[in-house]
């Protein structure tokens, strides 16, 4: 079984570090997760169901977006975040 998936190349669950075989591409994670963490405690908030499909609907805030991007600069010029 492949697991790169559509979205995200991750080999592993985030949320348990297991292979995750029935995967949802999760925007919040920022990786494929395992289908099942979307539906513990019901379905996850950021969850749209749209002609009988899922569809995360997360978004970064202004805030997180500008945070992840001075990360990332921070690591390609070598300084400290």
């Amino acid at each position: 079984m492949s697991t790169k998936f559509s979205g995200f190349e991750n080999k592993e669950c985030p949320v348990c570090g297991k292979i995750p075989h029935h995967v949802v591409v999760c925007h919040m994670y920022q990786a494929n997760i395992c289908m099942s963490h979307c539906y513990e405690n019901g379905r996850c908030s950021h969850q749209e169901v749209i002609g009988g499909q899922a569809h995360c609907t997360y978004k970064e805030t202004p805030e997180q977006a500008r945070a992840k991007a001075m990360e990332i600069l921070s690591k390609i010029k070598g300084l400290q975040p």
